[in-house]
This record gives C-alpha cells, structure tokens and sequence, in this order.
C-alpha cells in the first residue's frame, strides 16, 4: 500500500473526500471542517473544485491523527 509515495498525485474522488469529511463531523469537528472547506473556497463540500480534493485529504489525514 506505498501508492501514495510511489503517486504523489492521487487522484481523490467527491466521495473519497466526504466520506473522510463526514468521519471528521461525526467526531465532533465540524468547526474544523467548514475551515478545511473555506480555506478552498467553499461552503459546501459540492462547491469545491476537484483539483482540491488532494489538499482536503491531507488536512483530514493530519487531523486524524
């Protein structure tokens, strides 16, 4: 499972993001995610811009864990 050191550039999709967005929620943060969505631009996770999705999962990665 080294793909993404072997890919750096991972290919996320809408559904990649909000099932690791919805874990954050259920865990209490979701002050952190409506940060994560508008420090891209967003409100709504539907208005971010795919090329995002890479730059959301590192943030939800680093705040799981």
């Amino acid at each position: 499972e080294d793909t993404e050191t072997e890919n750096p550039a991972v290919e996320y999709t809408l559904e990649d993001v909000r099932a690791a967005l919805g874990a954050l929620q259920k865990a209490g943060r979701r002050d952190e995610v409506k940060a994560m969505l508008q420090s891209v631009g967003a409100e709504k996770l539907p208005e971010v811009d795919p090329k995002d999705y890479a730059a959301l999962m590192k943030k939800a990665g680093e705040l799981n864990a």
